[in-house]
Formats: structure tokens, sequence, C-alpha cells
């Protein structure tokens, strides 16, 4: 294999899009929303070649900052509801698949209940993840607001939004970067 060129992600995601063939497509906020941080990316796209024109993020959200919040808290309310701390290895790690596994349905369906069965308490059914989350999930709009101000845009001038990264198929992360840009 030749390798020809290295291009950034923000770059290949926007390229993934086809953004470099549209017609009108000059400013490209790329958001990327994966398993450990939060990338945003302003792109400006001139004679079919983008050029990066600022970047910010946090590199302390991402999907599994979710995860965690929520297994915390699941592992609070399973002491205070039934006086047991979860010590069992198999336990805790249906917690966090579950925990998982309801995030991912969240791409799919607006709500996600996370259902455990465990050893030493039974089956319970807990559901508040997007409000467990909401100050994470709010936090998202930070980087996109210092990225715009270091590219000299307004959030009108920007003519396409690119979401990259599994967490970006949260109903709650596609509705807050939607809402941000009107």
């Amino acid at each position: 294999m030749e390798v020809r060129r290295v291009i950034s992600e923000p770059t290949a995601a926007a390229l993934a899009y086809g953004l470099h063939k549209k017609k009108g497509v000059e400013s490209v906020v790329v958001v990327d929303l994966g398993g450990g941080t939060l990338d945003v990316s302003v792109l400006w796209l001139q004679g079919g070649v983008f050029v990066t024109q600022a970047m910010a993020g946090n590199n302390r959200l991402g999907g599994q900052d979710f995860n965690d919040r929520v297994q915390k808290h699941v592992l609070q309310l399973l002491k205070y509801k039934f006086g047991k701390d979860v010590q069992d290895k198999e336990d805790l790690q249906q917690i966090r698949l579950e925990i998982e596994k309801a995030k991912i349905r969240l791409t799919s369906y607006p709500k996600a209940d996370i259902v455990l069965n465990l050893k030493g308490i039974g089956k319970w059914v807990y559901e508040e993840f997007e409000y467990l989350n909401e100050d994470l999930l709010k936090a998202i709009e930070l980087p996109i607001t210092a990225a715009l101000a270091d590219a000299n845009l307004r959030r009108k001038d920007v003519d396409e939004i690119v979401l990259v990264g599994g967490s970006t198929r949260i109903p709650k992360v596609r509705q807050i970067v939607g809402h941000y840009f009107g």
C-alpha cells in the first residue's frame, strides 16, 4: 500500500460525507464524541480542500463518562434501596454491560431502561440515563462555542455539521447540537 497523504479525522469525516462535492458548503463543524473524548473542529472548504480553522475539545468527556456516572449512581441507589453494596464481580459486570446496552438502545429509541437481575438483590429496573447525565450532555456546547470563536464564525455561518463517534448517536446529543445551531 502506498500512503499518499495523511489527513486528520475531522477532514476524513467531512470527506466521507461527500461535503467536498456539495455546492454552497464553505464552513463545516465536526463534532466527534467518542468513548473517551469530545473533539470539535471547524473546517473551511476551499477549492475542494478542507483547511482546519479551529479545534477545541474536552478530553474528559466521552461516552465512558456517561456510563461511569450512571454506574456510580446505580450502585448508590442499590445500596440505599436494598442496604447492600454490590461486590460480586459478575453483578458489577452485568451492571456495566446493561448500562452500555441502554446507551446503545438510546440510539434508536427515545427511552431505555437498565434492567438488572443481580444475585444478591434480584430484578431491578432503572431509567434515568439522560437526566443523570444532563450536565455532561450540556457541556458539549462549550467546545463548540470555543471552536467557533477561534474561527471567528457565528452559528449561522456554519453550512454543515458532521456528528462522528458512537455517543453522537444518543438522541439527546443530537438534540443539543441541533438546538445549539438552531
